[in-house]
């Protein structure tokens, strides 16, 4: 059982590794914002996880000596660059793969 959760935790971090590495921060940032959008009906607000994760990758790629309420402020060395959140639509390809990927899963759960 330890082999199958490290094999499932190796794929994750496999994928997520080759999204960091074709993708820029801010498409990555608004297809799942685009994925999460229709959470919203069981209470996850999609814009916050996006604004985060955006907040995340700011602070990763060149701001780490800076705390994050100076970001919000813009306190110290001038004004940061506000965080803009690109809104993509789903294409008809993907809306049927993330739907494939839903009832696959909630086939595995059921069985």
């Amino acid at each position: 059982m330890a082999y199958l959760h490290g094999a499932r935790l190796l794929v994750v971090v496999c994928a997520v590794a080759l999204l960091l590495e074709r993708l820029p921060a801010d498409r990555l940032v608004s297809g799942l914002y685009a994925l999460c959008r229709p959470l919203a009906c069981a209470g996850l607000s999609a814009e916050r996880l996006a604004l985060r994760l955006m907040l995340v990758f700011r602070y990763v790629e060149g701001g780490a000596g800076r705390g994050w309420k100076d970001w919000l402020g813009g306190q110290d060395e001038g004004e940061e660059a506000p965080v803009l959140l690109r809104r993509e639509r789903l294409g008809w390809v993907e809306g049927t793969m993330f739907c494939g990927l839903v009832l696959a899963w909630a086939g595995w759960l059921w069985w």
